[in-house]
C-alpha cells in the first residue's frame, strides 16, 4: 500500500506523507539519496510508485545550490521542494527510522523540511 501525499491547510499549510508501509519509506529514503548525488538533479515525488497523491498534489524535488524548502507553485496544488546536497542527505537520514519495522502503538511523526515557510511532515497515521 503506497504512502499518501497530502496538502493540508489548517492554521499553517503543510505537506504530509503518511502511512505504515516500511518498504515504501525505504523507497522514499532512496528517492532523497538519489537527489543528493548531483546538483541540478530533479524528480517528481507524486509520480513515484510508492506515493499515492491525494487530490492531485504534486511535488517536484530538485537539488539546488541553496535551500529554499517547499515553494508553492501557482494555480494548483503543486510545489517545488528545493534543497542542496547536504540537506537531501539529512532528509534521507530523517526518513530512515520509518523504513524500519516498528510495531509500537501510536503515531510516529517527523518534520523533514529544513528551510522555507511550509512544513513537510512524515507520519505513520496522518497525525502529528
Amino acid at each position: 500500500m503506497a504512502l499518501k501525499l497530502e496538502y493540508i491547510e489548517i492554521d499553517e499549510p503543510l505537506l504530509l506523507v503518511w502511512g505504515k508501509a516500511n518498504d515504501d519509506y525505504a523507497l522514499f529514503r532512496q528517492f532523497a539519496l538519489s537527489l543528493s548525488e548531483q546538483q541540478g538533479s530533479h524528480k517528481s515525488l507524486h509520480s513515484q510508485n510508492f506515493i499515492e497523491s491525494i487530490m492531485n498534489v504534486q511535488v517536484y524535488a530538485r537539488n539546488t545550490l541553496e535551500d529554499k524548502g517547499i515553494v508553492k507553485r501557482k494555480n494548483r496544488p503543486a510545489f517545488s521542494w528545493l534543497l542542496d546536497t547536504e540537506s537531501w542527505l539529512w532528509v534521507a537520514d530523517l526518513i530512515e527510522p520509518f523504513s524500519i519495522n516498528d510495531n509500537s502503538p501510536g503515531n510516529r511523526f517527523q518534520y523533514i523540511n529544513i528551510a522555507g515557510q511550509m512544513d513537510f511532515v512524515l507520519s505513520t497515521s496522518r497525525g502529528w
